[in-house]
Parts: C-alpha cells; structure tokens; sequence
C-alpha cells in the first residue's frame, strides 16, 4: 500500500493569483486556495516527490514531511521546478545526495538552471542532487528505482511507470504507480499510453481548462471525460484547477466518479 499527498492542486498562478483576484473561486472556502501542482508519495516506505514547485517548501512544512528520497520530474515548466533549490536544504538535513528522474530534455534543463546542485560551482556549495534519465525503452515500461541511502541507512527500491504525454508544443511525463496514475499539465495522449492506463482505479488527472471549450496545453473536462471512457478509472481527481473553478461548484455539478483535487487531500493506494 502506498499513501498519496496532493501537495498542490493549483495552475501556474495558483490560487489566488497575485493581486489576491480569486476570480470565481468563495475566498472563504479553503479547499479554494490552491498551491502549484505537486503529489507526495510514500510507497514501501520510500518518500517521493512528483515535481518541486515555487511552493514547495510551504508544501513540505504544511505537511510535515521531514525528507524526500527522491523526485520524479514531469518537465521543466517553472511552476514544477522553481522550487529546486529548498531540495539542498532538505538534502543538507538528510544527510544524503538526493537522487532525480525525467526525460532528458528536462533533465538538462534543470541541470542547466540549477547547476550548482548537480556539480561543484564552489567549495561552499556542495552538489547535493544526482541526475537520472530515462532512456526511450524505459519510457512506457515499469522502471525499478533502485539507490542507497548514506550512512548505511538501507536502500530505497520501487517501482513507476513513466509515460509519455503531450502538453501543447511538447512532451511531459506522467507516472503510474501500480492501481494509481498522476497526470498533470496534458492536453492530449496518444491512445495506445491510455490503453496501458487500464486498471488504474485512481487518477490525479490535470483539467485546467475546466468549463472552457478551448484546448491548448490543458484539457477541458470534455476531454478528460473521453479519456477515462478508455482508462475507466474508478476515481479521478482533477488538478491543476485555476480560479474558474470554484470547489464546492464543481462538487455539486461533477458526475460520479470524478471530483476536484485540494490541497493536502490523501488516499491510498495499491502500490
């Protein structure tokens, strides 16, 4: 079994934006306000982050997760890496290197913007993140994440399946977690990625265009119902919602079976 965290349910202004404009969302319902799109998970004891937004480090405190592991990348869009830099605090407290995972582009992205954590820029400045990339083959298959921990604290092992998704002009990754998959920032699949999605019975599925009929590098909830007449997972919880969607609207006007994501929600899963 596995525990997951939604540490941010929100788009890449989050909500409110700044200005304070919560456009459509009640300011006095809390589940409205909403930090940028983030999961935690602890799977076999294994603490993992999806992405390290610019909230990242109020996620981790509201949450009180003491470590992470490691961090499985989506891609390189700010609103999922710009909170990169507290992963050298956290590593400097763990006493540990902090490995992380994507596709290559974003990885060398990532490495690009933050190199001092990845190599030695400064003596002060010790590299604190190891870098892994998936290959092609790894891609749409289950990947054993294997590494030790420092200190002979043990080694850390699970299981993902990373997989391909189109947002906008380029590719992000979403990842399976046994009867559980994460999917944000994603405007279209390839239907051959939701076909090997079946049997999931959770998906934390991005929807940020919700109420629009426009598509551009979010789906509308047109779209995300389509999908999971393929999938049919039993649960979807949408994220990466923006101020056009107020909580307990969608709460009332969402079909069995789907409801929207908040901040610090959690649940199980067979992992």
């Amino acid at each position: 079994m596995g525990i997951v965290t939604i540490l941010g349910s929100g788009g890449s202004g989050g909500v409110p934006l700044i200005g304070n404009n919560w456009g459509a969302c009640d300011p006095r319902e809390i589940k409205n306000k909403r930090t940028r799109s983030s999961i935690h998970l602890n799977v076999n004891d294994v603490s993992i982050a999806i992405d390290t937004g610019p909230d990242f480090y109020h996620q981790i405190n509201r949450e009180n997760i003491s470590h992470v592991d490691c961090v499985l990348y989506t891609h390189a869009h700010g609103d999922h890496v710009n909170g990169m830099d507290d992963l050298r605090v956290m590593s400097l407290m763990m006493r540990d290197i902090i490995p992380v995972y994507g596709k290559k582009d974003t990885i060398d992205e990532i490495k690009s913007r933050f190199d001092y954590l990845f190599e030695m820029k400064n003596p002060l400045y010790q590299p604190r993140l190891t870098s892994n990339i998936y290959d092609k083959t790894e891609i749409g298959t289950p990947v054993q994440h294997v590494f030790e921990k420092a200190e002979g604290q043990g080694v850390c092992e699970f299981e993902a399946i990373p997989f391909i998704q189109q947002h906008g002009e380029i590719q992000s990754l979403g990842y399976r977690f046994g009867d559980f998959a994460y999917s944000t920032d994603v405007s279209d699949f390839d239907e051959s990625v939701l076909h090997s999605l079946k049997g999931i019975k959770t998906w934390v599925l991005d929807c940020g265009q919700y109420g629009q009929e426009f598509i551009l590098v979010h789906p509308n909830f047109e779209r995300v119902s389509k999908w999971n007449e393929i999938v049919q997972a039993e649960r979807v919880i949408l994220t990466h919602l923006n101020l056009k969607a107020d909580y307990q609207t969608l709460v009332d006007a969402l079909p069995r079976g789907y409801e929207p994501a908040y901040d610090g929600m959690k649940f199980e899963i067979a992992a």
